[in-house]
Order: structure tokens, then C-alpha cells, then sequence
């Protein structure tokens, strides 16, 4: 959880190009299922393996706000400041909704919604890339080609920008 908000508000002030250390770039950056809810926040879902952004774009503190509510929702502050789970809470299980993968899809498409429509039935299958006001939404064979699921191409395609290991090393207890 703490990467995945140092994550947002590195791109918030910054901007650039952000990449978990297992996703493996296949090109530089200037270079132009019914069982979804076992593997994936959302049935249509932006990844957070990799993302880029100008410095001070809205949509990043957007997430950190966002990320930050669900997280009180879930916790209460204890004398320390710190949150305090309820006993036997799992949270390796509710970061992907309280600051992963979730946060960042249902925020950006909420922005996106302002130029143009976010919903399955425009989005699912996407090929080429789309522009939605100053955000570009790519293709799954843009950050999760080779995986031989939902349309992805393999990583020779144009459209392939990176490619994820799933090391999963966020998984370890907390």
C-alpha cells in the first residue's frame, strides 16, 4: 500500500514514466473472462504496473484522496496515528481496492468519462490506443502482451510496451 501511494504522488508532482521493478519495458517510452473478480479489481481495469504522466496532473492526488478514504473506511486510527486493523484482518486482500489497480481505474475513468465513454461495452476489446481529453488509454497488449488472455498480442506487436513478470512481491504480510 505504501508503493502504491508513493507511486501516485511521485507522478502527481513529477510526473514521468513509473514501472514495478518485474515489468520489463519491450521498447522506449517515446516509441510510438467470467471469473475477472478472482484475478482483477475490475471487470475493465487500468493496470498500475505502469504508468506516466505530466508533473501536477489532477487525476494522481485524485487517487491519493480516493485511496485515503477507503482506507478510513477500513481502519481506525490508533494512539500512534497508525491504522489499526481489526484482528485477523487480511489486507493482502483489500489492497488492490484500497489503493491498487481499483483506485486507479475507477478514478481515471472517471476523468476520462468527461471526454468520452468509459464503460465495457465502448472499451472492451480496445485495439489501438484512445485519447480521452489529455489521457491515452492503450490496448491490454500495451502493458500485458504475451499473456495469451483477452485479446492480448504477443510482445513483437507495435502495440507492446511492456511486459509484467507477476512477481507479486507486494503480497508479503503485513
Amino acid at each position: 500500500m505504501r508503493s502504491d501511494w508513493l507511486r501516485l504522488m511521485l507522478l502527481a508532482v513529477f510526473g514521468g514514466v513509473y514501472a514495478d521493478t518485474d515489468a520489463c519495458p519491450l521498447k522506449p517510452v517515446d516509441s510510438t473472462a467470467d471469473d475477472w473478480a478472482k484475478w482483477w479489481g475490475r471487470k475493465l481495469q487500468i493496470c498500475s504496473w505502469t504508468l506516466a504522466s505530466v508533473p501536477g496532473h489532477p487525476v494522481w492526488m485524485d487517487m491519493v484522496h480516493t485511496s485515503a478514504a477507503r482506507i478510513r473506511a477500513l481502519a481506525r486510527v490508533g494512539e500512534d496515528g497508525k491504522p489499526v486493523w481489526p484482528q485477523g484482518y487480511d489486507m493482502t486482500n483489500k489492497i488492490i481496492e484500497v489503493s491498487g489497480p481499483a483506485v486507479v481505474t475507477d478514478v481515471a475513468f472517471a476523468y476520462m468519462s468527461r471526454f468520452g465513454k468509459t464503460g465495457q461495452e465502448e472499451l472492451h476489446g480496445l485495439q489501438e490506443p484512445r485519447l480521452f481529453g489529455d489521457a491515452l488509454l492503450l490496448p491490454i497488449t500495451g502493458f500485458s502482451p504475451g499473456r495469451g488472455i483477452m485479446g492480448s498480442k504477443p510482445t513483437s506487436d507495435p502495440l507492446a510496451y511492456v511486459e509484467h513478470m507477476f512477481a507479486g512481491t507486494w503480497k508479503n504480510p503485513y
